[in-house]
C-alpha cells in the first residue's frame, strides 16, 4: 500500500497542503494534524490540493468534515482540489456541497 505523502507549499501568504497517495486509517493521525496546522496558518483562505489522492475512505471523509468545521470556526474559507477518488467518495455519500473547489494559486516559474 502506498503511503500517503503531506507536502506544504505555500504561496503569496496562502497556505497550501498537498496530500498525495492513499488516505485510510493508517495515515489519519498525520492527515489530521496537517489539516489543523494548514487552517490555523490561514487568515483566509486555505487551499488543500488533494489532485494526487490515490484513495480515499471514510478516514479521509472524517478528517475533511472536521476540517471544514474547524476552518468555519476559525473564519477560514478552506478550498479543496479533489482527485477523482476524492470526488467519486463525497458524491458517492452526498457531500459534494459541504466543501468549497476550487485550485491553489499558480507558483511563479523562477526565472534564471
Amino acid at each position: 500500500m502506498q503511503s500517503a505523502e503531506f507536502r506544504r507549499r505555500d504561496h503569496a501568504c496562502r497556505p497550501v497542503l498537498l496530500i498525495a497517495g492513499e488516505i485510510d486509517l493508517a495515515v489519519r493521525d498525520e492527515l489530521v494534524a496537517a489539516l489543523h496546522q494548514l487552517i490555523v496558518d490561514a487568515h483566509s483562505p486555505a487551499y488543500l490540493d488533494m489532485s494526487l489522492v490515490t484513495f480515499f475512505d471514510s478516514t479521509g471523509v472524517n478528517a475533511l468534515i472536521d476540517a471544514s468545521r474547524l476552518a468555519q470556526t476559525h473564519g477560514v474559507d478552506l478550498i479543496i482540489t479533489p482527485s477523482s477518488y476524492v470526488t467519486t467518495t463525497l458524491k458517492v455519500l452526498g457531500l459534494t456541497e459541504q466543501f468549497h473547489w476550487g485550485t491553489p494559486p499558480v507558483m511563479p516559474s523562477a526565472s534564471v
